[in-house]
């Protein structure tokens, strides 16, 4: 409850206004990155999309200071520069620009822990290790184990390129 808590927070704070996607970020680039210009204001918010922690940056250019969207507390001055990213699972941040400037220029994302990419596989090997048992092959059905198979198969391919969300 604390995290949605904590999420509904910030949430309540946005615009209600349609945001729109900044530079193709979503369940392939472990960053959600939203924003929205309208009535001479920016506003924009970073999410993650998944159950591990992210770290990075996010490099815009402002046109005016950057505002912590809830506290009101300046994050960052007017100009270019570069925000530190660092969000807990299913975690987001939301900012307000007194500027319709607002550019958000590039991100970065450091590669998840070891210990949560190992966490993502030994799932994947555990599910795999029950569709294999026979106690459990007699209660699912063909399609069902086939199912099962094809999502591991496709989380597999999402860790390989990256796109931790996706899997």
């Amino acid at each position: 409850e604390q995290v949605l808590r904590e999420l509904m927070r910030i949430y309540t704070h946005l615009p209600e206004d349609r945001f729109e996607p900044v530079l193709d970020t979503g369940l392939k680039t472990m960053l959600a990155i939203r924003k929205l210009t309208k009535g001479g204001q920016s506003w924009f918010y970073i999410a993650n999309p998944g159950y591990w922690h992210v770290s990075g940056t996010v490099t815009l250019n402002a046109g005016g200071p950057v505002l912590d969207l809830v506290s009101g507390k300046k994050i960052a001055g007017s100009g270019k520069g570069t925000l530190p990213v660092k969000l807990a699972p299913f975690d987001m941040k939301a900012y307000k620009v007194p500027s319709c400037s607002l550019e958000i220029l590039s991100y970065t994302t450091d590669p998840i822990t070891k210990a949560e990419l190992s966490h993502m596989t030994d799932i994947m090997k555990r599910v795999e290790e029950l569709i294999a048992d026979p106690e459990i092959r007699v209660v699912l059905s063909a399609d069902d184990r086939t199912f099962m198979q094809d999502v591991i198969a496709k989380a597999r391919r999402s860790i390989a390129r990256g796109e931790y969300a996706m899997a």
